[in-house]
């Protein structure tokens, strides 16, 4: 029973390590990830700003917009740098760790995303994204080449060429949008598998632990029964003395000597009848040093009231172990020196009493909530983490019925129980459990039939396993795939999925909807100038804004670092979207308050119409983005609905 103790404990210490050492390894990775997320906003952001620094210097000519389309770019490079110092053999972590620098990273995520890339880079998520990472590299590249020839061609004064660039500068653009879009959905999956393999692991150890603590539940109740069984035989035997050869007998002299002894006796000593022919046995001898003072008080009961009441003490074996009996003796025919004793073998008993003892134990020192119940359904004994669970005294609950159906359950979980119980079935599965205090706590639910060993149905064993922490851990995974964890409002894998949601009503209601792309102005130098946690509570306060700008039924969203969204759904008349556009101008304009400072920024707002400038969700975002574009080349506080000359 020690060992089996031993092996239970180190099983669910093991299977417990496992489950955190899993939940620490998946929260890594999904940082790692998030940590990649971010750093593709960041690209996408400085090559936005790179391409708009080139549109303004191919109309104005002015050398700082080149200048500054060229800084934008160093963002770029500095990714490059770092996935080619990645990829190299062997991988330049010191390289790597600068390219991320550069491309403006924060420090602390580095080392993950350096870890992720050289250890899991041939995943095919990864291998997908590190792709569609090289050939944006390339598109980049020649982003740099075209910047050159527009240089040439504007320090040549040949608009005609200039022209033409421009329209290699708008196809440049547009490939690298959909470079950012599928190394985006990309990453949008490999979270997604994240997630789905946590569960499935997750469910995998708790199916493991539940049938480990069946076993157990198992075991201890069919100990218990052997155990009344023996104890009942046990006590059969006081009325069969006389009769029978279940216990031992002995004639003995108070003086010590044993005139005669029946074979059970000598057999529980390793003893034959001829032992007793020979040198006589004294069963003051025979009896233990430590227990002689207890002979001896009986030795006195004998001759003061010629009986003494049972009592337990040990004899040595002819082995020289101990075996311990309990003992009790009369006198003969009121004789003074002659009685008659009888001994019953107490070793069978003893090794019950620690297996019992041991069994109640693992009960009491299980995690999981265990009751067990009678064919009545009352209780018959409950551990502690049951009394815990349910806010009860083991004293108050032995013998009360007990129903485990509550009236927060749907019918078809009712039904299912009620079947099981009546059908005398084992039945598991995931419940809201209602203490005494009215409080509902979700439980993996076990319920296991006992059978007696004539395969008669005897207990019932209800198993109680807390899952709150699993259904928090699996709320907060779909949470944080599906809203931006800064600002608390969906992210670019909701938005995508909200707006193909909103593109097939439209369509089959005959609607419209629109997209509202939206890019913060001034924001860049609040970061640089204050740093990350201003820039953060400021777009917070954005998000804020815009959430309580729009309708129930539409949705705002951030896409990556400055840039928001809004999804317009259901509109019968365009002037609503000039008004929402209108408002959401002016509520980003108004002054923050972040940290005792005051900041003022501005939005530039680009607007898409689905069926009119996108039949899909690709096209719809395209559109709006360069609408938005347009609309930061027209000035601060704008906005610009897409038309056919911009695409």
């Amino acid at each position: 029973m020690h060992l089996r103790l031993y092996q239970v404990t180190t099983l669910l210490v093991a299977t417990a390590a496992i489950m955190f050492a899993t939940g620490l390894f998946v929260a890594g990775m999904m940082n790692n990830v998030r940590s990649y997320v971010r750093g593709e906003n960041l690209w996408a952001k400085a090559q936005k700003e790179s391409v708009l620094a080139l549109y303004k210097y191919a109309y104005t000519g002015e050398p700082s917009y080149l200048h500054a389309s060229r800084e934008f770019l160093s963002v770029n490079l500095g990714d490059q740098k770092a996935r080619q110092a990645l990829q190299a053999v062997p991988p330049d972590t010191v390289a790597a760790s600068e390219g991320f620098l550069q491309g403006e990273n924060h420090p602390d995520d580095i080392p993950g995303m350096i870890s992720l890339f050289i250890n899991y880079q041939n995943i095919s998520y990864l291998k997908s994204a590190i792709r569609i990472w090289s050939e944006a590299d390339l598109l980049i590249a020649d982003l740099r080449l075209l910047a050159d020839q527009l240089e040439q061609a504007v320090n040549n004064n040949h608009p005609d060429v200039v022209a033409v660039l421009v329209t290699q500068l708008d196809r440049l653009n547009h490939e690298l949008k959909e470079k950012e879009f599928a190394f985006s959905s990309t990453l949008g999956e490999a979270s997604r598998w994240i997630k789905s393999t946590l569960i499935v692991v997750y469910s995998v150890l708790f199916i493991l632990l539940l049938i480990v603590s069946v076993l157990i539940a198992r075991n201890i109740a069919r100990q218990l029964r052997a155990t009344e069984e023996k104890l009942r035989i046990s006590d059969h035997r006081f009325t069969s003395l006389a009769r029978s050869d279940l216990v031992g007998i002995f004639e003995f002299e108070l003086g010590g000597k044993i005139i005669e002894a029946n074979r059970k006796f000598l057999s529980m000593l390793g003893l034959h009848k001829d032992d007793l022919d020979g040198q006589p046995l004294n069963w003051q001898t025979l009896t233990v040093a430590e227990d002689r003072d207890l002979d001896q008080k009986a030795a006195q009961a004998l001759r003061a009231q010629g009986a003494c009441a049972p009592y337990d003490k040990q004899l040595w074996h002819v082995d020289g172990h101990k075996v311990p009996v309990y003992v009790g003796a009369v006198l003969l025919n009121e004789q003074q020196e002659t009685g008659l004793a009888f001994v019953i073998d107490q070793t069978e008993k003893y090794q019950m009493e620690q297996e019992l003892r041991l069994s109640a134990i693992v009960m009491s020192h299980s995690q999981d909530a265990i009751v067990i119940l009678d064919e009545q359904q009352k209780v018959m004994s409950a551990n502690q983490a049951f009394c815990e669970l349910a806010v009860c005294d083991i004293e108050k609950i032995i013998g009360r019925k007990f129903d485990i159906i509550n009236d927060t359950m749907d019918e078809e979980e009712r039904l299912a129980i009620r079947d099981a119980l009546e059908s005398k079935e084992n039945w598991e599965g995931d419940i809201d459990f209602k203490n005494t205090v009215n409080e509902l706590i979700p439980v993996r639910l076990s319920i296991s039939i006992i059978q007696d060993e004539q395969h008669d149905y005897g207990q019932y064993v209800y198993m109680l396993s807390d899952i709150k922490a699993r259904k928090e851990a699996e709320e907060r995974l779909q949470y944080l795939a599906s809203f931006d964890t800064l600002t608390g409002i969906a992210n670019r894998i909701t938005f995508q999925s909200r707006l193909n949601r909103a593109i097939s009503r439209a369509k089959r209601h005959n609607k419209e909807c629109s997209i509202l792309f939206i890019d913060l102005n001034k924001f860049k130098p609040v970061n640089d100038h204050y740093g990350h946690e201003v820039g953060d509570e400021l777009l917070k306060q954005v998000a804020e804004r815009l959430k309580a700008l729009v309708r129930s039924v539409d949705t705002a969203a951030r896409i990556g670092g400055d840039e928001f969204v809004v999804i317009l759904e259901d509109i019968e008349d365009r002037a609503i979207i000039h008004t929402v556009v209108k408002r959401i101008i002016e509520a980003v304009a108004e002054p923050y308050e972040v940290k005792a400072l005051e900041i003022n920024i501005s939005c530039s707002v680009g607007i898409s119409v689905y069926p009119h400038d996108g039949s899909n969700d690709v096209e719809l975002t395209r559109s709006a983005d360069i609408a938005m574009y347009a609309a930061k080349s027209m000035g601060e506080s704008q906005y610009y609905f897409f038309n056919r000359r911009l695409g």
